[in-house]
């Protein structure tokens, strides 16, 4: 049975991660828009973007579901059980479209991953063109959106991303910039966003291998953005960890010059978490990691993971 015949009648919770942007919930709200009878939930909040997203197409996210209610889960875009939170102790052999690399923890009915796609929301594309879905403006609205945000406005996009956007445009007459504009989400004017991007860089440290620099800091909250400034202020591989005790966080991002000599964030994140009582993922330039435990110890084991990783592969490297 294919994915769309699960979902068609069984009374399904869609789960997203934690601080849900707007890739898992363009991705969720597709499939709400195509099979009205799903509900969507995730642990905590969603992102600010992720909220206008869902507030424009009219889709309302749970925080607190009865997962007893349920025959079947669909995750979306959740690279490991953690990002569910409390949520995943309900679950038992959801599907998972995701396009992290695969964990080996979900145990799934059904599991579509693609780490070789820009998104999740490109994987879904995928399923409904196969399936000779209608794209409606909507759900072409919804997709666009979560492939615009993770790649960066597109700057990782790949061929086959552009193909798929082109076809979506095609089919809905949607333009990218309504897309974007609706996403904006006035960084420039979010105080609370400014202030930890500020304190970050004024509680950074780094260190080089070679003239690679590792740069680390710590924040309350928006640990992801401000990983991004350091990236733009200078940094090479960026770690920054949120700065409470019981909750641990960690967003990491890396340049394209950094991830060509062979450094892949979330492979090195899911090993480091593996070490640290963690679970990490994502993509080669941008991953993060969930946990218990303390930021200091995390971040003291994560640079030298990744300074003994950038020594290997300079020696690896075949002399002219």
């Amino acid at each position: 049975m294919d994915l769309l015949e699960l979902l068609r009648t069984k009374k399904t919770l869609v789960l997203l991660h934690h601080n849900a942007d707007p890739d898992a919930v363009g991705s969720a709200a597709a499939f709400k828009l195509l099979f009205p009878h799903l509900e969507i939930a995730c642990p905590v909040s969603v992102s600010n973007a992720g909220k206008r997203l869902a507030a424009s197409l009219g889709i309302e996210i749970s925080f607190d579901p009865v997962m007893e209610d349920y025959e079947q889960f669909l995750v979306l875009d959740t690279s490991t059980p953690v990002q569910l939170g409390d949520l995943a102790e309900g679950i038992k052999r959801p599907i998972v479209v995701d396009h992290h690399a695969s964990s080996d923890l979900w145990n799934g009915q059904m599991e579509i991953i693609d780490p070789e796609a820009s998104s999740t929301a490109e994987i879904v594309f995928e399923i409904f063109e196969s399936a000779d879905v209608e794209i409606t403006k909507d759900i072409g609205t919804a997709l666009l959106a979560g492939i615009v945000s993770d790649t960066g406005r597109f700057r990782f996009a790949s061929s086959r991303t552009f193909g798929t956007v082109s076809r979506i445009l095609d089919r809905t007459g949607l333009s990218v910039e309504e897309v974007i504009m609706l996403l904006e989400d006035e960084d420039y004017f979010n105080y609370s966003k400014r202030i930890a991007q500020l304190k970050a860089a004024n509680r950074m440290s780094f260190s080089n291998v070679g003239e690679i620099v590792i740069v680390t800091s710590h924040v309350g909250s928006y640990e992801a953005a401000a990983a991004r400034t350091l990236l733009i202020a200078g940094g090479d591989i960026v770690f920054v960890s949120n700065n409470k005790k019981k909750d641990l966080r960690v967003s990491a991002r890396a340049k394209p010059h950094v991830v060509n000599l062979g450094v892949n964030l979330g492979e090195f994140l899911q090993s480091m978490g593996e070490k640290l009582g963690c679970q990490g993922g994502g993509h080669p330039g941008a991953a993060g990691m969930n946990g218990k435990g303390d930021p200091e110890k995390a971040m003291a084991t994560l640079v030298q993971g990744i300074t003994d990783l950038l020594i290997k592969l300079d020696k690896d490297e075949p002399s002219e």
